[in-house]
């Protein structure tokens, strides 16, 4: 058995900064879409927000852009902890230049899932300095930014990831 694998990040975890804060061993491989899927802010958070998640896409020709991180298999178990028991862990084949390589990504549970739920604010950020960070496709990256969100009302929490944030840009 490999010691080590391969994570799609495509939300909150696209920058490398943020994940490392929960896998340590987390590189960066390559850029890659899952096919056939949509990403939607709709799972539901214990907070009450939307997060991201992907899902199933209805037409044909849809992905969703993301990268490809190579990490401890060990670390697994720290990330499905940090993802929550809402997300569940699904296998894929994703596409880097000629190379097709096994990986795993998250995708919320049915019943977590309620597309007209609000990211914070700095949750949609996350996510758009991530894309940005690995030169996702422009239009992408202006679909990320243009979501609806709302401000937090844990003022610590938004604090901590306004931190994390500034941290991102200078990095």
């Amino acid at each position: 058995m490999s010691t080590r694998c391969i994570y799609f990040a495509y939300g909150s975890n696209l920058h490398p900064l943020r994940l490392r804060e929960r896998v340590p061993s987390a590189q960066v491989l390559a850029r890659s879409v899952l096919r056939q899927h949509e990403l939607v802010y709709g799972k539901r958070g214990l907070d009450g927000s939307g997060k991201c998640t992907v899902r199933p896409a209805r037409g044909g020709g849809t992905e969703v852009h993301g990268v490809l991180f190579e990490m401890l298999c060990s670390e697994r178990r720290v990330l499905d902890r940090a993802e929550g028991p809402l997300y569940e862990r699904k296998l894929a084949y994703f596409q880097t230049g000629k190379q097709r390589l096994r990986g795993f990504y998250y995708e919320a549970k049915d019943h977590a899932v309620d597309v007209g739920l609000t990211p914070f604010d700095w949750y949609r950020d996350l996510v758009v300095a991530g894309a940005r960070y690995h030169g996702l496709p422009e239009a992408y990256v202006a679909l990320l930014a243009g979501v609806s969100c709302q401000p937090d009302f844990d003022a610590r929490r938004a604090l901590n990831m306004r931190a994390l944030l500034a941290r991102m840009s200078i990095s």
